[in-house]
């Protein structure tokens, strides 16, 4: 019996040095935040070593665009250290990029799963979710009665009346989706907004009327310029908020 248990103890001591050699399991991380808006660009970076071949998969097409004849600078700004898995409108466009550390900026608010897989071993990626919200609900703080420095161009007689507002105290009415001014509407462009400046702007119509609204969300101060067309006659004119 003391020899059976001499056996056991030392088989157990085997066991022990044999896995106290065993490689580990290196845990990787991706440093980024959890929220952030449509539009900001944020920088994604791992905590594998420089020498690692970080794979990177940020759920929605990434756009890499120049400014050519035949492309254009896609918002998104992604800067990686390649561009990898290319697919439509190459070498633009990819899903996929390499390099340890990338910044990036959703447009489409929504949820994503951003995956970073390193040395080629997908059995140890590690994923996070990235939440990102529309900037247009940073807008309830445009909406208040401000002070206006007004500017007018193009001036016709026959629109003063119509356009010329008779003070410079009114309330610009804004939401995560549009906002209105005394005269127009404009919608919210994701494209042109960020946390720090929303976008809101009136396509052309038919006539050539088109309306802007820019609110710096740093400096509370918002910009609007409107232009209308109505027959013959055009008015053009801005308003600056002192706020």
């Amino acid at each position: 019996m003391k020899q059976l248990l001499l056996l056991i103890v030392a088989l157990s001591l085997v066991a022990c040095e044999h896995d106290s050699h065993k490689k580990l399991t290196t845990v990787y991380s991706i440093t980024c935040p959890d929220t952030t808006y449509s539009g900001d660009t944020i920088i994604y970076t791992s905590s594998a070593g420089v020498s690692a071949a970080v794979h990177w998969f940020f759920g929605n097409a990434i756009q890499q665009g120049v400014n050519t004849a035949t492309s254009h600078t896609d918002p998104q700004n992604v800067v990686c250290a390649s561009c990898a898995s290319l697919c439509t409108n190459c070498p633009y466009t990819c899903d996929t990029l390499n390099g340890q550390t990338c910044s990036h900026a959703y447009i489409t608010p929504g949820i994503y799963n951003i995956v970073m897989t390193v040395n080629g071993d997908t059995t140890s990626s590690v994923s996070k979710t990235m939440v990102v919200l529309s900037p247009g609900y940073l807008s309830t703080r445009m909406n208040n009665v401000r002070t206006w420095k007004r500017r007018i161009r193009d001036l016709s007689p026959s629109w003063d009346s119509a356009i010329v507002l008779t003070d410079t105290n009114f309330a610009v009415i804004a939401d995560q989706y549009h906002c209105s001014t005394p005269h127009s509407s404009a919608d919210l462009s994701l494209f042109g907004s960020s946390s720090s400046h929303l976008l809101y702007q009136r396509a052309t119509d038919f006539n050539g009327s088109f309306t802007y609204v820019l609110y710096n969300t740093i400096g509370d101060s918002i910009t609007i310029f409107e232009h209308q067309v109505y027959g013959p006659a055009s008015h053009s004119v801005s308003y600056i908020s002192g706020n």
